[in-house]
């Protein structure tokens, strides 16, 4: 494995996890975010970069072969997302 193609497929999913977790209403509401009109297109755009993001994730790690970037993509995907629940829990969300 080299440490450019790691970075990459990191770097990626972290930019689809925190493209997604802005997509969604529960976590726009606890923050104040007020949704507006075209809110439903930005749901939707937001959503497709984060899937756009995913893919280039997958298209990097495949340097190396299917099943094992299949296993760091979903690997780097569980814990991005563990991680990005726990920092925002941690932010005091406006009520």
């Amino acid at each position: 494995m080299t440490d450019t193609a790691f970075c990459a497929t990191e770097a990626a999913i972290l930019a689809a996890c925190v493209l997604w977790a802005c997509s969604l209403v529960f976590i726009r509401n606890k923050c104040g975010w007020p949704l507006q009109t075209g809110a439903k297109k930005q749901v939707i755009l937001l959503r497709l970069a984060a899937v756009l993001a995913l893919a280039f994730a997958f298209q990097t790690s495949l340097s190396w072969s299917v099943v094992p970037a299949i296993a760091l993509c979903i690997m780097l995907l569980s814990l991005n997302s563990i991680v990005l629940s726990f920092v925002l829990s941690l932010y005091p969300f406006k009520k």
